[in-house]
């Protein structure tokens, strides 16, 4: 594992996601890389599966900023009476809840690729405590 702190990590994988959303091998599995390497690049000690979660989080509002500020292209015109305050309310309740998907599915893709790095990498240092008898109990009190 390499030993690099958690900021520089999650720039690095950042960087890394945005190199493969832009060869076209984004999507979930990009996401989850993201989460692997982010966690695998930091110190071991502070080595955990949230890393792979702020660092996919972090991926995921500039994707989720950049969807936000670039205009969908449509096959048709709207018409101009279907503007309204009732369009303008519903369009803010979907980009609420737009937000909170997106984020609910990529801290738990960035979780899984930290997860992964958690079972390939940590070292085991949990030591089975040898089994000792139980004192023996007996009538005599001191």
């Amino acid at each position: 594992m390499a030993k690099y702190s958690i900021e520089s990590a999650v720039t690095i994988s950042i960087v890394v996601g945005l190199i493969l959303n832009f060869i076209n091998l984004g999507g979930m599995f990009a996401i989850v890389v993201i989460g692997f390497i982010a966690t695998y690049l930091t110190v071991p000690e502070k080595s955990s599966y949230k890393v792979g979660c702020i660092a996919a989080f972090s991926f995921g509002i500039i994707k989720f900023l950049y969807g936000f500020l670039t205009p969908p292209t449509l096959p048709y015109d709207l018409s101009i009476y279907s503007a309204g305050l009732g369009l303008a309310a519903s369009g803010f309740i979907t980009l609420i809840f737009g937000f909170i998907v997106f984020a609910l599915i990529y801290i738990i893709l960035g979780a899984i690729g930290g997860l992964i790095v958690d079972f390939l990498f940590s070292k085991k240092t949990h030591k089975k405590k040898p089994k000792t008898k139980p004192k023996r109990r007996s009538l005599n009190r001191v």
